[in-house]
């Protein structure tokens, strides 16, 4: 018969499994763990944190059967994963999905309303999220908004040739005229949307150790040994090795957070603006170099606990949105 690991792994993965369907029941066993806070439960998010709680149960000297992680891969092959990029939304809808504090649900409410107009975008909740919104953000809002091709196009050529790799992988989501351009959502949805997350985390850790001075604090932050073994990390979209041993099944990538913002605000020339929910009121911040001109792109990211999603002016998305 199954052990008591096993029947607790096919348990979790069956909640994962169930988490990945187009409409998840609502969470709610998680909410209480002491390893995750509320502000993180996005569905995506949720799945991550069932597996990782349940594999953490597990005594570190009791090998998991070989039977158990066959079941848990079989059971994650057969999921379906919700888009890595989604069509907008609106953002009255997410309010009555996630059901934030009152203060945070009015101030995405005004974010709405004039003069902003803003929408959600769902980034999926992959480990790469933050990287897969900045690339969202620049090709989405060039390849919807008027006159926004050329403006993006034109900022792409004036970016130093230190940038050139991650500057290729955006101008493959947007294709090589108006026509493919529009189709800018379907190519964050294929693979080009995976390369164009690793020519960013490459950029963004490229520039860190070319200006290692400024960045030297980033690997003491971290706990990392070093600046250096901390960009290995950060660049890394599959799981590694840790000592000859595989990753653990629930290894997901390191999540970009404000370095690789400040190294990207730089590197390619772009203002980044956080709205933060993850408290009971938003909060705004914004990274910038000083010498930008003022027609430098500007991303809008929405972070909710370690996730971020894209948040986009309503008329750059036209007829998507009613």
């Amino acid at each position: 018969p199954p052990s008591p690991l096993h029947q607790k792994g096919q348990k979790a993965l069956a909640f994962v499994a169930t988490m990945l369907c187009p409409s998840p029941p609502p969470l709610r066993t998680m909410e209480n763990s002491p390893l995750f806070s509320p502000s993180s439960a996005d569905d995506d998010a949720a799945m991550q944190a069932a597996l990782l709680a349940s594999l953490a149960e597990q005594p570190s000297d009791e090998p998991a059967p070989a039977a158990a992680l066959e079941g848990q891969a079989s059971l994650l092959a057969a999921a379906t994963p919700p888009p890595a990029v989604s069509t907008p939304s609106t953002l009255e809808a997410f309010i009555a999905e996630v059901a934030p504090a009152a203060a945070a649900a009015a101030g995405l409410r005004a974010l709405a309303l004039a003069p902003r107009h803003l929408t959600l975008v769902k980034v999926r909740g992959d480990g790469h999220c933050f990287f897969r919104a900045l690339a969202a953000g620049l090709v989405l809002g060039a390849a919807w908004a008027h006159g926004g091709l050329a403006a993006l196009e034109a900022h792409l050529d004036s970016l130093p040739a230190e940038s050139a790799p991650a500057i290729a992988a955006l101008r493959a989501l947007l294709g090589r005229s108006s026509a493919e351009a529009a189709q800018a959502l379907d190519a964050l949805n294929d693979g080009r949307s995976d390369a164009a997350v690793a020519a960013l985390r490459g950029c963004a850790t490229a520039h860190m150790l070319r200006s290692a001075a400024r960045f030297a604090h980033v690997a003491a932050a971290d706990g990392s040994p070093s600046l250096e073994a901390y960009c290995a990390r950060m660049a890394q979209m599959e799981p590694g090795q840790d000592g000859g041993k595989p990753a653990p099944l629930w290894w997901s990538p390191a999540y970009g957070g404000q370095p690789e913002m400040v190294a990207l605000s730089e590197a390619l020339g772009l203002r980044v603006e956080v709205i933060d929910m993850s408290a009971a009121e938003l909060q705004t911040h914004e990274v910038s170099c000083a010498e930008l001109p003022a027609t430098a792109p500007r991303i809008t990211l929405l972070r909710r606990g370690l996730h971020f999603h894209l948040l986009l002016p309503a008329a750059a998305e036209g007829e998507l949105v009613g």
